[in-house]
């Protein structure tokens, strides 16, 4: 059985247009210019865009004006023993 393939929903248009460039935004975010390409072709997902986001220096709803909208705030977990 095949895996899911992840979500790819966020468009990096909007980080490539914060940089200026795709050596820029390579060297930036720290991939090769051929996975820039690949993202620019296929999108992010949400993992990708939040660490693409962090390298540029903003949050990710910055970039995405979708972001808190379509990424799912962490379940968090209280250790009642703690209080």
């Amino acid at each position: 059985m095949r895996s899911k393939r992840p979500v790819r929903e966020f468009d990096t248009a909007p980080a490539l247009a914060l940089v200026g460039s795709v050596a820029q935004f390579s060297e930036l975010v720290g991939v090769s210019r051929t996975q820039t390409y690949r993202w620019i072709d296929a999108g992010l997902t949400a993992i990708e865009a939040d660490e693409v986001a962090i390298s540029l220096g903003v949050h990710p709803s910055e970039l995405w004006v979708e972001w808190l909208t379509v990424v799912p705030e962490p379940q968090l977990s209280l250790d009642l023993d703690l209080l």
